[in-house]
């Protein structure tokens, strides 16, 4: 798969298990989906991360393990409206309830990840991010 078809794809997923979450249990504070985020790492560890705002995935496990992406975004916005009641439930009772009762995954061990490499698509991306983030800076340093 192509990088912007797999950031279609998560951003649609995330969209749709966030209004299945508040559409089907107690509706949290605020209703305001979490930010998406990427990040642009070959990272062994660290697949994804979620705050009651945001959730970040790393594109570069998302490239190379498609078949994930429905589970992990799960995965994540589950903390993120767990996070909106306990802000530090990380996974407790609220979100194994969340993932593995409402949305109905078993989980797995996916979430070590097996990344030795960053994908050149990923390099790429990453600095068209960085150049991006560094104009942004010059734009708003203007008088």
């Amino acid at each position: 798969m192509k990088l912007r078809e797999i950031q279609r794809i998560v951003e649609d997923r995330h969209q749709h298990w966030w209004h299945f979450l508040i559409t089907n249990i107690l509706t949290p504070p605020n209703t305001t989906p979490p930010a998406v985020k990427w990040r642009y790492r070959a990272s062994k560890r660290i697949v994804a991360n979620a705050t009651s705002e945001r959730c970040e995935y790393n594109l570069n496990y998302l490239i190379e393990n498609p078949g994930y992406i429905d589970e992990l975004v799960c995965h994540e916005v589950c903390h993120s409206y767990a996070a909106r009641f306990y802000p530090r439930a990380s996974h407790g009772y609220l979100w194994k309830f969340l993932f593995h009762k409402i949305c109905g995954f078993r989980g797995t061990n996916h979430v070590k990840g097996t990344i030795s490499k960053m994908l050149p698509v990923v390099k790429v991306a990453n600095r068209a991010e960085k150049i991006r983030r560094k104009i942004a800076e010059l734009e708003n340093s203007l008088p």
